[in-house]
C-alpha cells in the first residue's frame, strides 16, 4: 500500500462517519502546491477537537520539519497524530467522538 491509498481509506472513513451522524469534517493537506511543508495530511475537527494526522506506510517516519508541526499543534492544546494503518486512523478518530 502506498500513502495516498491510506489517505484515500481515511476521507472514505469520515464520510460514512458523517452518514451517521457524527459531527467530524476533515481537511486533506497531501501534496498540493499551495500547501505549505510539513504540515500534517489532515487536519480534522471531530466533536470540537482538532486533530492532526500525519499519514506514514511501511517503515517511512515523519521528517524533521513534520515532527516539528506535530509537536507544536500538541503544545497548542490540539491532538497530533503519525498513523500506519486503518485500524490506527479508526481509534484516533473513535476516541475523539467519545
Amino acid at each position: 500500500m502506498v500513502e495516498k491509498d491510506l489517505q484515500t481509506q481515511c476521507l472514505k472513513y469520515i464520510k460514512q462517519l458523517k452518514s451517521f451522524g457524527y459531527s467530524v469534517i476533515a481537511i486533506n493537506q497531501h501534496g498540493g502546491g499551495f500547501s505549505s511543508r510539513g504540515v500534517p495530511d489532515l487536519i480534522i475537527c471531530a466533536n470540537g477537537k482538532f486533530i492532526a494526522v500525519e499519514l506514514k506506510v511501511g517503515d517511512n517516519k515523519p521528517t524533521p520539519l513534520q515532527a516539528d508541526y506535530l509537536q507544536r499543534i500538541e503544545q497548542a492544546g490540539g491532538q497530533a497524530h503519525v498513523v500506519t494503518t486503518l485500524d490506527q486512523f479508526r481509534e484516533v478518530i473513535l476516541n475523539a467522538l467519545h
